[in-house]
């Protein structure tokens, strides 16, 4: 008996044929290890080198690999001259409907000011204050109910706050109500986690395989262009505690719980005083390498260096004596291990080729910001993918948030963390040449909004036509409305971006531009003005490679 495939296939299958069953999946063995770093429980700005030591056995998935630890701000006591929680008994308000949507209304001190004028109100600050109605006819009704507001960090006046509700389905009637404002006290500034991190290194034996100074200046950025606004309050403050926190805010399928009006000032602030779990994934190469990394073909064991950040770097507080604490540290490693026919063909490969792993790292420079001018940029790696700078100040104070990114270089911080608008120094035009090609070729324009500036981050971000691709970013935050007053925060989330890739077809390809044999990446800007107290921060990405070949040796190139 013979089979035809098909009648126009002459082709036929002999029925003494014999074929083998399909081969099985590859037996598998996963488990999660939790590596303890190298000496020391407990870590702080002033014990801030942390050292995990991954084990030399099997493969390490490191996309579903994290840092773990407890974080807790420490310094501040809730004491009666720390809470400075104001109170007034007359207070108007306007009326306001629910909605099912945030909306504002008005607040209104009656016969005078808000005194002393909240430092921490500023532009740029991120912190706020709750308010808490104690008294008055709130949702249609004379009982007593406590709600909770924030003021926006938008509108500050003498006479009036706009408060946000977050209540969304709740009216007020107008009338005349008491109030009570308690500070938001210290917290991480908006990147989360990753504030913390100062730098990162991975070492492979004496050899550094990457080294990220300001790295939490990178994550804020990219989080800030890259990550929704959703994610930001939602998954990513879960874990990484990304967003402004707000206190108090007990969720049910949308809605928020009101307090009660009995609650004391103490247990109003008592979240303060509680460590929170942050479980998070790094924003380094390697540590994203979406191959699995042979751990047990390696001569040395990798080790995950990460240095902390002072507290002025990564907090936002009213207080200098404040600072932060993490404790039970540990990196949540994925390891696989496979049968013997894997660990064979894959010691094959190894034989012949190596086992190339690809992953893309960051470089990191500075420059101080004078005006219009060209700044050159040291650069040899051979592929160079993309480049993104932004404008910060460059004095830090731990009342103001130090990874603002200016659109606008007049507006600046002191010494002595006041916000400052200045004289107008916008960014009007910057350009990239390596070599001697630019690259846009034609300077892009940063004035009116600032569209193609974005229009250029995007390409590099590789989100260009994506209409579902929604990040946090809004026109206020991007470019500068031009508006001169102590309260213009405008333009405060401005990256200057540049793609080399030479090609798109293939974006997982090594197809940056070479400039190991180039001259040095200038960026040539265009200021409006003279900049006040400005550095420029580039980060440029390069393509990185890291070859496991037999015998455990281990090549970089990069």
């Amino acid at each position: 008996m013979t089979t035809v495939f098909h009648q126009n296939v002459n082709t036929v299958v002999p029925w003494t044929a014999q074929y083998a069953f399909p081969s099985q999946a590859t037996n598998t063995n996963k488990s999660v290890v939790k590596v303890q770093p190298l000496g020391g429980t407990s870590y702080s700005p002033s014990n801030r080198r942390i050292q995990f030591q991954l084990p030399s056995d099997g493969y390490l998935n490191a996309m579903n690999s994290a840092i773990s630890w407890k974080f807790q701000i420490t310094g501040q006591e809730l004491s009666s001259s720390n809470l400075s929680v104001l109170s007034y008994d007359a207070v108007a308000v306007a009326a306001r409907t629910g909605s099912g949507a945030a909306s504002t209304t008005t607040l209104t001190i009656a016969g005078g000011t808000i005194a002393p004028e909240p430092a921490s109100l500023a532009a740029g600050a991120f912190i706020g204050w709750h308010v808490m109605f104690t008294d008055g006819p709130v949702g249609g009704d004379s009982s007593q109910q406590a709600h909770k507001f924030q003021i926006s960090e938008h509108t500050v006046a003498d006479a009036s706050h706009t408060l946000v509700f977050k209540d969304t389905n709740r009216s007020v009637v107008a009338g005349t109500y008491a109030v009570r404002l308690y500070p938001k006290l210290a917290q991480l500034q908006r990147g989360g986690a990753h504030e913390l991190i100062k730098r990162i290194r991975v070492l492979y034996g004496g050899v550094t395989l990457e080294d990220i100074p300001e790295y939490n200046r990178l994550a804020r950025m990219l989080l800030e262009t890259g990550a929704s606004a959703q994610y930001m309050g939602t998954a990513g403050n879960i874990l990484d505690g990304t967003g402004s926190s707000v206190l108090r805010e007990a969720s049910n399928i949308g809605q928020y719980t009101p307090l009660s009006a009995s609650t004391s000032d103490t247990e109003m602030l008592r979240p303060y005083e509680h460590a929170t779990r942050q479980v998070f994934n790094l924003y380094n190469g390697l540590m994203r390498c979406q191959k699995l990394i042979p751990l047990k073909w390696m001569a040395a064991s990798l080790v995950l260096e990460v240095e902390l950040a002072d507290a002025a770097d990564c907090l936002i507080c009213n207080s200098s004596a404040v600072s932060y604490q993490l404790t039970d540290v540990c990196y949540i490693a994925e390891l696989l291990q496979f049968d013997q026919l894997y660990d064979a063909t894959l010691y094959q490969g190894m034989q012949m080729m190596g086992v190339p792993l690809k992953f893309t790292s960051w470089h990191h420079q500075e420059r101080t910001i004078t005006g219009t001018g060209h700044y050159q940029i040291h650069e040899r790696a051979r592929s160079v993918k993309a480049v993104l700078a932004v404008a910060a100040d460059t004095l830090t104070h731990i009342g103001k948030d130090s990874h603002l990114m200016y659109h606008d270089l007049g507006k600046n911080v002191t010494a002595a963390g006041a916000f400052q608008v200045g004289t107008a120094a916008t960014i009007q035009e910057f350009q990239f040449r390596i070599g001697g090609k630019y690259f846009p070729s034609q300077p892009v324009n940063c004035e009116y909004g600032a569209a193609e500036a974005y229009f250029e981050l995007l390409k590099t971000l590789n989100t260009l036509g994506d209409i579902g691709f929604a990040s946090g970013m809004q026109r206020r935050d991007w470019a500068s409305t031009g508006v001169r007053n102590s309260t213009d925060d405008s333009g405060m989330k401005f990256v200057i971006a540049c793609e080399l890739e030479n090609t798109d077809v293939f974006p997982s390809t090594i197809a940056g531009i070479n400039a190991e044999n180039q001259s040095d990446l200038t960026i040539a800007l265009k200021v409006g003005g003279v900049p006040v107290n400005k550095r420029m921060h580039v980060f440029t990405s390069f393509d990185n490679l890291m070859i496991v070949r037999e015998g455990h040796y281990v090549e970089h190139v990069m």
